[in-house]
């Protein structure tokens, strides 16, 4: 394989957009990468036979992605994700996987480098699944520490663990795990266009949980995650908010009827809602989707006389529905006051129907409140 040569931030700038690799998403918005886009540089290097980058322990190594000299445009990057193993002295491959910790990793990080500021950012480990949203910052954040992507990269390569001898400028790099290092997959999320009803701008960091309450800082700072659109394979994940349920982060809906959701026929969601202290614990809603995989769910009854509604987060249940391995929620929208379901999906043929205070569809048997056009009365 060609050895793959850096070219510096000036000479990348000069060359301008022709030297841009452009990423063609998917119709799923993701983008992948193979071990055939990458080359071995130093003490890593690709054996054909082992179908695997080895790392021969004798010093400083990298897996580079190859990118004869463009720059990749990271502004609609979400996320990164890294599928692949290691293998040492005959032992059982080892898969990588977020959150994992293994000091026997012949990979030490994933670099980044930016092409113009010359920004490196570098996360540890070979177990990524990098969260880019905010590091490729395009606007208030540049400059800032941390925050200055200007997301034209040059660079992204996986770095050997070394080992080293001496320390500050005497230390000497004298060796490098070894072992074989198999990439299978390196895939790219692209930023989703944000539904223009959608729930997720509405999430704040607080100040307090009455209607009082003042925003003080950007989810990103609490852990937020937006699953919405992706297919989740376990139970209990987080489908929009933070999954350990913090009462400061939320999205105050106060100004809206309720919310629609299309998704999974049969999944049961969890809605969880804060009240005006802590103490006074959050309140569990668990509307389902309905044969068509859809659901209108009303505030009415939830409000228990409070003059707001908070919503925490958004979940999937522990146990899915039988014989369904993973879920999909591709929608989390808000409904107007004044409106009702048929306004709030432009979908006529809605009209008439009833449906009970959980959103699920009803028929004229069922007793007690439904609602039929966003308005709510008993049925006796």
């Amino acid at each position: 394989m060609k050895k793959f040569t850096l070219l510096s931030a000036a000479l990348v700038a000069a060359m301008g957009a022709n030297a841009q690799l452009m990423v063609d998403w998917s119709d799923e918005g993701t983008f992948t990468y193979y071990a055939e886009s990458f080359v071995g540089e130093g003490s890593i290097a690709y054996d054909e036979d082992e179908a695997a980058f080895v790392c021969n322990g004798e010093g400083e190594g990298k897996i580079m992605l190859n990118l004869d000299g463009k720059t990749i445009d990271f502004s609609e990057v979400a996320s990164i994700e890294v599928k692949g193993s290691y293998q040492l002295d005959g032992a059982d491959p080892v898969e990588f996987h977020a959150g994992m910790w293994d000091d026997n990793d012949p990979l030490s990080s994933l670099v980044i480098n930016d092409a113009i500021s010359g920004q490196v950012n570098q996360w540890m480990g070979s177990r990524y699944a990098v969260n880019y949203t905010g590091l490729a910052d395009k606007g208030e954040h540049v400059g800032e520490p941390y925050y200055s992507f200007s997301t034209k990269v040059d660079a992204f390569y996986f770095t050997a663990r070394t080992i080293t001898e001496g320390e500050g400028e005497d230390a000497v790099v004298v060796a490098s795990t070894p072992g074989l290092i198999f990439i299978d997959e390196v895939i790219l999320t692209k930023v989703k266009e944000q539904d223009p009803q959608a729930i997720a701008p509405l999430f704040h960091v607080w100040d307090g949980f009455d209607e009082n309450a003042q925003i003080v800082g950007e989810p990103a700072s609490m852990g937020f995650e937006d699953n919405v659109g992706k297919t989740l394979t376990s139970g209990g994940s987080v489908v929009i908010g933070n999954g350990s349920v913090s009462g400061e982060l939320y999205a105050d809906l106060t100004g809206y009827a309720g919310i629609y959701a299309k998704g999974t026929p049969g999944l049961t969601l969890r809605l969880l809602f804060n009240r005006p202290t802590p103490t006074e614990g959050i309140t569990e809603c668990q509307p389902q989707f309905d044969e068509n995989g859809e659901f209108w769910f009303y505030f009415t009854d939830i409000t228990d006389g409070y003059p707001f509604v908070h919503l925490n987060t958004v979940k999937v249940p522990w146990g899915f529905p039988e014989g369904v391995e993973a879920v999909k929620v591709q929608k989390l929208n808000f409904i107007e006051k004044g409106q009702g379901a048929v306004e709030t999906i432009n979908s006529s043929e809605k009209a008439d129907v009833l449906y009970n205070v959980y959103g699920q569809k009803v028929d004229e048997s069922y007793r007690g409140i439904v609602i039929k056009n966003g308005k709510k009365f008993v049925n006796k």
